[in-house]
């Protein structure tokens, strides 16, 4: 498959079809008992695929058979955003009522190729501007039209995210992104009631300014707005492509320090997209370095515009941490910091007190893996190999993969090795897994 010639989303979606579609029929069924919210569903897979932090950290999905098919370690990270994207854009779509009621394999991949050539209208109504020319008319229904116009749409948002390797150009095009696949459930939920479908654009176009409130708040969060962070905040005024009365209130923004008081809050009523705002705040700030103590006040203060609670920020920016450590390597614009050990210490000082107050859920987790437990004592009394420890610690990460900062995101594994892991840990969780003395 030839990701930058046309016709790369058609032979797509016909490769996902062949490969995995029973699985994906199947994992869509057991969603629909699923209590968790869309955004909550989507959010959770847009973290673990590195879509919302800038980098493409995996795909959105383990399938093997597909994996090969695609040649996964041969994609350059352009052709990787455009998968990603498209994916948390399809599943997006199939969490609204529209597609709950499917009962047959054939109606689900329907469902898909129908969600496949609209997204390129539903771009076409949020960025007009979008380059998207076809030879079909951008009026005609039929899905050969409508898939090339998507194919044409998602080439347009993802050209720009891997040539920009700073800083800024990265968290630009994933700020865009998230808003994007957030907003398109309701946008597919409406359709075909073109009223409807006019909010969620003009929701959308909100949102977008919304966004620029919280980056530039957080460009500031220093007290100094820095040309590089000016020129940040016009780039991302360019590619969101407001309307011109909201473009206005950008461009005044970006000239004039603004407060928090500024910041109309109550349109933000999601607790997903709370978390998100905060989540982008904090990597603004640590993209140079450590959160300092006046950042660290200024993110508690937008905590509290926004209304989350002091363990949800908290394990919300631990989590955005652990990724920013764990991809450190990987990540172009964040080769040039300086304070990577200093990261990493800092990580795990928190990551330690962190896990301390999670020890309850740590020890069930424990007491239900009997050969984990088993093998845990024998370590407290004994010289175990290699290969044991290797289970140990696949076993503790499986854990704190169980914990409420990590249930959705990378565990930093790369640097919570086994002797990391005993000493970050809890003292408690080995010494309970301890067998009882008579």
């Amino acid at each position: 498959m030839k990701w930058q010639e046309k016709g790369w989303l058609k032979k797509y979606l016909a490769t996902r079809h062949h490969y995995i579609l029973h699985q994906e029929f199947q994992r869509l069924k057991a969603q629909k008992s699923s209590t968790a919210a869309f955004d909550q569903l989507i959010y959770e897979l847009m973290q673990t695929t590195g879509l919302l932090y800038g980098y493409p950290a995996q795909m959105p999905y383990s399938y093997k058979a597909l994996l090969k098919s695609i040649k996964t370690e041969q994609l350059t990270d352009r052709s990787r955003w455009k998968i990603i994207l498209l994916e948390c854009l399809l599943n997006s779509a199939l969490t609204a009522n529209r597609y709950r009621h499917l009962r047959k394999e054939v109606d689900f991949a329907d469902a898909i190729s129908e969600v496949g050539y609209r997204i390129g209208e539903y771009y076409i109504s949020l960025y007009p501007d979008i380059q998207t020319s076809t030879k079909s008319s951008l009026l005609s229904r039929s899905r050969k039209a409508g898939v090339e116009l998507s194919e044409r749409a998602l080439e347009a948002r993802t050209q720009h995210t891997i040539s920009q390797e700073e800083f800024w150009g990265a968290i630009v095009h994933s700020a865009l992104s998230f808003i994007d696949v957030y907003c398109f459930h309701p946008w597919i939920q409406a359709y075909p009631d073109d009223k409807k479908k006019e909010k969620v654009v003009q929701g959308h176009a909100h949102l977008r300014l919304l966004m620029l409130y919280v980056l530039s708040s957080a460009a500031w969060a220093n007290k100094i707005l820095e040309k590089e962070e000016k020129d940040f905040l016009q780039y991302y005024l360019s590619l969101a492509q407001l309307p011109d009365k909201l473009k206005e209130q950008g461009e005044k923004m970006i000239e004039k320090r603004i407060g928090m008081a500024d910041i109309k809050w109550q349109q933000v009523k999601s607790p997903v997209m709370k978390r998100y705002l905060l989540e982008m705040a904090t990597m603004i700030i640590l993209s140079d370095k450590v959160i300092s103590k006046s950042e660290r006040e200024f993110l508690d203060e937008l905590r509290k515009k926004l209304n989350l609670s002091e363990q949800d920020a908290q394990d919300s920016i631990l989590a955005v941490e652990s990724f920013v450590v764990e991809h450190w390597q990987n990540i172009p614009y964040l080769h040039q910091n300086k304070d990577v050990e200093a990261m990493k210490m800092y990580l795990l000082a928190k990551l330690k007190l962190y896990l301390q107050q999670q020890l309850p859920q740590l020890q069930y987790y424990l007491e239900e893996q009997d050969d984990l437990n088993s093998l845990l004592q024998r370590s407290q009394i004994e010289t175990i190999d290699t290969s044991e420890r290797k289970k140990i610690r696949q076993g503790l990460l499986d854990a704190i993969q169980t914990t409420p900062a990590y249930q959705s995101v990378v565990v930093p594994r790369s640097v919570l090795t086994y002797s990391v892991l005993l000493d970050t840990l809890p003292e408690a969780l080995f010494t309970s897994s301890q067998p009882e003395r008579s």
